[in-house]
């Protein structure tokens, strides 16, 4: 489902506890709102061994390197290698989940456990290979094999709007997918409500949808 589907199915009548679209809410807040409940529900979900988390993986792009600081970095690599390191810090993601590493080469990397560094654990158990990642300080540290160029991350993370805006401006953010399981909107739904209940101790629930605009209906809406 779209962001835009999504803040539209929260703006209906209020026949399953949700608020209308005549609310005093914006577009924004509510995106905002969505992208709190995601991660609160993701993280909770992920502790569920059973639980398939692939629809709501995500995917930041163009993933900018520069050569790494000798000092910064102190894993063995092949004689001769370097670490590249990425120019930006990695967005934070839910549960340290990260899914996957690969470069424009085709080669994936595995992830690996140093103590030294203050890496975060890897999931499970790997066969060592020349091409492996860590993360130290939010930063991704990469071996120069094959000159990689750019770096893929697929993984699950807080912020929606800043993964999607990683390789450049957004044309209508609103009309882009949100990651997350059309299955657990309703489940969102809830949670929205609770932090909004929170916030809002006096919102009154508006069974009547009397509002004669909806901006998320709007084709012109750039989602900011």
């Amino acid at each position: 489902m779209t962001i835009r589907e999504i803040i539209s199915g929260y703006r209906v009548p209020i026949d399953h506890g949700l608020p209308s679209d005549d609310t005093d809410f914006p577009t924004k807040y509510i995106y905002h709102l969505m992208k709190l409940a995601r991660a609160k529900l993701l993280y909770d979900r992920l502790n569920d061994p059973r639980f398939n988390y692939n629809l709501a993986l995500q995917t930041l792009e163009c993933v900018e390197l520069v050569l790494a600081d000798t000092n910064e970095c102190c894993e063995k690599l092949p004689s001769g290698c370097k670490w590249l390191k990425s120019k930006n810090p990695i967005p934070e993601t839910i549960n340290n989940m990260i899914n996957k590493v690969y470069n424009d080469r085709g080669d994936t990397y595995n992830r690996i456990l140093s103590e030294s560094s203050n890496s975060f654990k890897r999931y499970s158990f790997i066969e060592e290979s020349d091409f492996k990642y860590l993360i130290k300080n939010s930063y991704l540290f990469v071996p120069d094999l094959d000159s990689p160029k750019w770096i893929k991350i697929e993984g699950l993370f807080y912020d929606d709007e800043v993964i999607k805006a990683t390789c450049g401006p957004v044309c209508d953010l609103l009309d882009t997918e949100f990651p997350l399981d059309s299955r657990l909107v309703t489940t969102m739904y809830a949670i929205m409500n609770e932090m909004i209940m929170k916030v809002y101790p006096y919102f009154k629930k508006d069974v009547t949808n009397d509002s004669t605009t909806d901006d998320t209906l709007n084709n012109g809406s750039k989602g900011k």
